[in-house]
C-alpha cells in the first residue's frame, strides 16, 4: 500500500510550488505481493498469512531446499539510489524469524537496502543480517557494503521468534550508519564501507543456508525516508 508519493502534492488546483523535504514510502502488505513500488519479488511460496491481531497482514518468506532464496523487492532502474552526503536517511522493517538457526537448519536474513538479486551476500548496501553460521551467534548485525568490501557491527540484540523492528540510519553527510531495534539503540556504528557513490535498493531476503525441514520469516511492513539536506519545490 503506498502512503505517499513522492512529491505529492496536497492540491492540484493551480501551479504552485509546494515544498518538499525529502521522499517517503511504506509499504503494510495489505494485498499478496502489494508494493508501493509494484515490484515485490515472490522469491519462493512467497503468501501473505495472519500475522494476529498487531500484525494482521504478513509476506511469508518460506525456504526448504539448500540455496532457496526469497525476497521482498529487488534492487533495479526503478528503485536503485545513493547514499551521497545529501541529506538524512533511513529504511526500516517489521519481521519475524519464525524458527531461529540452530546449527542444524539454518536461515540468514538481510533487510535493508541491497543489491543481490541472488543468494548471495549484498555488493553494495545498507542493511541488518542474521547469520548463525558466519557469525556464531543469533544476534542481528549491521552493515554495510562498498562494493563487496563490508563492515558489520555486533548489535548486541538478538532475533527472536516474535516481531521485531529493524531501522538503519543514515546521517546526512553519510559518514555514520546506526541502528535501532524495536526501539533500542544497536551497540556500535558502521563509519566504514558506506556505499557513498554506489547503487543500492530496498531488499528483505531470506535464505536457506542449511538443512531439511522449512524455514521462514514473517514481515509485516516496510519503509524508507530519504530527507533532502535542502527543501526542493514541485510543480504539478
Amino acid at each position: 500500500m503506498r502512503v505517499r508519493r513522492p512529491f505529492e502534492r496536497a492540491s492540484d488546483s493551480g501551479l504552485v510550488p509546494e515544498a518538499v523535504d525529502g521522499i517517503w514510502f511504506r509499504d503494510d502488505f495489505v494485498t499478496k505481493l502489494d508494493s508501493a513500488f509494484g515490484i515485490t519479488a515472490g522469491g519462493v511460496n512467497t503468501a501473505t498469512t495472519d500475522g494476529g491481531v498487531n500484525h494482521p497482514t504478513c509476506v511469508n518468506q518460506q525456504v526448504t531446499a539448500v540455496g532457496d532464496a526469497a525476497r521482498i523487492l529487488t534492487e533495479n532502474a526503478s528503485n536503485a539510489m545513493q547514499m551521497s552526503p545529501s541529506g538524512e536517511f533511513y529504511v526500516e522493517a517489521c519481521v519475524a524469524v519464525a524458527v531461529l538457526s540452530d546449527g542444524v537448519n539454518n536461515i540468514v536474513v538481510r533487510a535493508g537496502f541491497g543489491d543481490n538479486a541472488g543468494a548471495a551476500d549484498f555488493t553494495d548496501g545498507v542493511y541488518f543480517e542474521y547469520d548463525l553460521a558466519t557469525h556464531g551467534h543469533g544476534r542481528w548485525m549491521l552493515c554495510a557494503a562498498n562494493n563487496a568490501v563490508r563492515t558489520k557491527t555486533d548489535t548486541g540484540i538478538a532475533a527472536i521468534t516474535g516481531f521485531q523492528v529493524l531501522r538503519a540510519s543514515l546521517t546526512a553527510d553519510s559518514t555514520s550508519l546506526t541502528g535501532r531495534i524495536s526501539g533500542v539503540p544497536c551497540a556500535a556504528a558502521v563509519t566504514t564501507n558506506i556505499p557513498v557513490a554506489r547503487s543500492s535498493g530496498p531488499e528483505f531476503m531470506s535464505v536457506k543456508q542449511l538443512g531439511a525441514g522449512l524455514l521462514f520469516t514473517s514481515w509485516d511492513w516496510w519503509e524508507f525516508r530519504k530527507l533532502f539536506s535542502a527543501t526542493r519545490y514541485a510543480v504539478s
